[in-house]
């Protein structure tokens, strides 16, 4: 059976519905590409949203470059946050529409089709956000690329190169952040991990796994460089709560926080803590048997017959 998760928004006059699917709904077999794998499973993903198909199915590619592209209300013309183009949906669905993009935002009402469009999110260990302020709906993809310009220009911070931070074009030109509702999905050093999962373990003050580090040696000061490229980004934030400060002596490793910084930063931009929802925060490495993890991939070769992403989909309906 699938891995399925699902959290509604109410917008008054509209429903809007995410549905989080996890490594067993997606996977990459005899080389079928991931996206593919996830059409086999339309007449699946409509009984999901109790709809039944034709669907249009708009997925972001998530390229780490941090675009935004926006659904014009006609439901014709994808509109970028930098750039203008067309790229018409079908006048009759089923469609897959595939975009160069790291989120997606669509209007929650007055939109041409709109009970027909889903638009999904594929990640593996970074982080899907889905919600809505009411006027929109949309699912985001957060990097440490998306958000700080980690890894551009060869792996060094280049300022010319990286324009802003996802979310700060996200929540100034889409969404409006004092309205919206989020849900964070499964991403590596979620804040559901292996201690809070682990009967025997005692909670305490930190919870957080160590899964989310960086190499900090002396000739690879990766750590080092992202801390770099968050005070770029977001100069009043405090970071000394969100790593720790020495690196893990057996692994050579700056450990980040990483749920908790990306529920610091929604904050920041002004979305109140009580609409941003955690519930299926899932750290990827931790719950490996649950949710792709590219990390956990990488550290088992002898598993490379499986690949995938986890989903994010997201649709919207008049309310019942």
């Amino acid at each position: 059976m699938p891995n399925k998760r699902r959290i509604a928004f109410s917008t008054g006059d509209r429903l809007i519905e995410a549905v989080i699917l996890g490594k067993p709904y997606i996977a990459n077999f005899q080389g079928q590409t991931n996206l593919e794998k996830g059409y086999d499973y339309w007449q699946e993903i409509s009984d999901i949203f109790r709809y039944g198909p034709p669907r249009y199915m708009v997925s972001a590619l998530c390229e780490h470059k941090g675009e935004i592209i926006r659904i014009n209300p006609n439901g014709v013309f994808m509109i970028t946050d930098s750039v203008s183009y067309a790229q018409p949906l079908a006048e009759h669905p089923p469609e897959r529409v595939e975009l160069h993009c790291d989120a997606i935002v669509c209007p929650a009402r007055h939109v041409r089709n709109l009970d027909k469009i889903n638009l999904i999110l594929k990640t593996r260990d970074c982080v899907p956000l889905s919600g809505t302020d009411g006027d929109n709906f949309f699912v985001a993809h957060l990097s440490n690329q998306t958000l700080f310009g980690y890894g551009t220009a060869s792996g060094k911070f280049n300022s010319d190169s990286f324009e802003s931070s996802i979310l700060h074009r996200l929540f100034s030109s889409f969404i409006n952040p004092f309205h919206c509702s989020i849900a964070i999905g499964p991403s590596i050093g979620g804040t559901i991990n292996q201690r809070s999962i682990d009967p025997t373990y005692q909670a305490s003050e930190d919870d957080d796994c160590e899964c989310y580090g960086y190499t900090e040696k002396p000739d690879q000061k990766d750590g080092s460089l992202l801390l770099e490229c968050i005070s770029r980004q977001y100069p009043g934030i405090d970071l000394e709560q969100f790593y720790d400060n020495s690196p893990v002596p057996s692994k050579g490793k700056i450990v980040f926080h990483w749920s908790k910084l990306i529920l610091a930063l929604l904050k920041y931009h002004g979305v109140l803590e009580q609409r941003i929802n955690p519930t299926y925060n899932f750290c990827t490495l931790c719950n490996h048997r649950k949710f792709y993890s590219q990390r956990y991939h990488n550290q088992h070769p002898e598993q490379n017959n499986e690949s995938g992403y986890n989903l994010t989909i997201v649709s919207s309906r008049k309310a019942p």
